[in-house]
């Protein structure tokens, strides 16, 4: 107030102008204290020094700063007084820097580590490097129209995307909702460039937006591989069996006709348990004419959080076996439509314990097993953990099998 007192008295000595009667406070906003805690030896351990208490009240007392019952009540003129560090760089800079002794640094340290999804997510890309599949890297913003290339129906959940509010073009507007239409377009762009054997595979990230707008969108990772030349179906089921082996997962796989996006006597979906894992198969000729290719596709998409859900890390050491197996054939006539796998399934439920693997070694169709239909070869191995396997028990189990073929499939063997 003196100060602004003395301007008014300056103001009329020079004749620069006339003081009118009466002070107007201009206070729009109520003035809210500062209120800081005092930490002396949060102070101490920031600046490295050995103030005491007693030194710091004073420092911050002479500098108009209140200091009771363990905070600091900041003047109005110390609006640059904000938190912690400011008080520290006060009471250092009139205590004297020149005062600080040099001291080396202690700090705890925390081990540095991978996360387990992160370390089995490198665990899934050195396999497929193994496997002689080359990684690629593709932008998670595409163009709408890349969902009518792989066909995707008006009313697929899919179509619903995040759209981005500043795009740098049509081509990159939306947020992709699946990382099939990005591989593709790699594929086709690689068979324009006369590429003759193609093995790809990208680790990316898909959006799922939320019904409640205000909400951020599901991020997932998804595992996408794209093939053509020396590839085929069997190619990338073999593939995504060795990455549910290095999971230590035990999948089925069933038959899919309704997938707009392949074709639909070529493509499956894996599961394990009720979780679906997997689809994959060749891309449905339509969809490759739109990539402008006429040669086979072949394509996985794999739920990268649905594969690491059912991983495990706990892994068993199971030794070579002591015992002689026994081999069984098997020949059915079946319908067509009939899945090899739902074969395999049952006869590995007959088998039990005993059952340590059905292996298919032959499919034959023909005019003398009829239209519709073809015939079935299996080989079912069966062992025993601590004894070697007799004829007898053998023929027990294969009975049962036979009968469990008949109940549940209607199977029986072929004359």
């Amino acid at each position: 107030m003196a100060g602004l007192l003395r301007a008014c008295e300056l103001v009329e000595l020079l004749d620069a102008g006339d003081v009118v009667d009466g002070v107007i406070d201009v206070y729009p906003t109520k003035w809210e204290q500062t209120v800081l805690p005092f930490t002396p030896a949060r102070y101490n351990a920031f600046l490295g020094t050995d103030i005491s208490e007693q030194q710091m009240i004073d420092i911050l007392t002479a500098l108009d700063c209140r200091v009771e019952d363990g905070k600091i009540y900041v003047p109005s003129f110390r609006a640059d007084l904000a938190c912690m560090n400011d008080i520290a760089e006060e009471i250092m800079r009139i205590y004297g820097y020149d005062k600080i002794v040099s001291t080396k640094i202690v700090a705890e340290t925390t081990e540095g580590g991978r996360t387990p999804k992160q370390a089995f997510g490198i665990q899934v890309e050195n396999a497929l490097y193994g496997m002689g599949i080359d990684e690629i890297q593709t932008f998670s913003f595409i163009s709408p129209k890349y969902y009518d290339k792989i066909r995707l129906p008006e009313d697929s959940a899919l179509r619903r995307s995040v759209v981005i509010s500043n795009p740098l073009g049509e081509d990159t507007s939306v947020m992709r909702t699946t990382a099939l239409p990005s591989m593709l377009e790699v594929l086709a762009r690689n068979m324009n460039f006369n590429n003759e054997n193609v093995r790809l595979f990208e680790m990316g990230s898909i959006y799922l937006p939320d019904r409640d707008s205000s909400k951020l969108p599901y991020e997932g990772k998804m595992l996408t591989l794209g093939m053509y030349g020396d590839a085929d179906f069997y190619t990338v089921k073999g593939v995504i069996e060795n990455l549910l082996a290095l999971a230590a997962a035990k999948a089925s796989y069933t038959a899919v006709t309704n997938n707009p996006s392949y074709h639909p006597g070529r493509c499956a979906e894996v599961t394990v348990g009720d979780k679906k894992i997997a689809t994959f198969g060749q891309i449905h000729p339509k969809v490759a004419e739109n990539y402008g290719i006429s040669a086979p596709l072949y394509a996985a998409e794999i739920d990268f959080d649905a594969l690491f859900a059912v991983s495990t890390a706990d892994k068993h050491y199971k030794p070579l076996p002591k015992y002689p197996a026994i081999t069984r054939d098997f020949s059915f006539v079946c319908d067509e439509a009939l899945e090899v796998g739902q074969i395999i399934a049952v006869m590995q439920k007959a088998g039990g314990k005993n059952a340590e693997g059905v292996k298919l070694f032959d499919i034959y169709r023909g005019e003398k097993i009829g239209a519709n239909k073809k015939s079935v070869s299996l080989r079912l191995t069966l062992r025993a953990d601590d004894h070697t396997m007799t004829v007898e028990d053998a023929e027990k189990i294969t009975k049962k099998v036979l009968f469990l073929l008949e109940k549940e499939l209607g199977l029986t063997l072929r004359g």
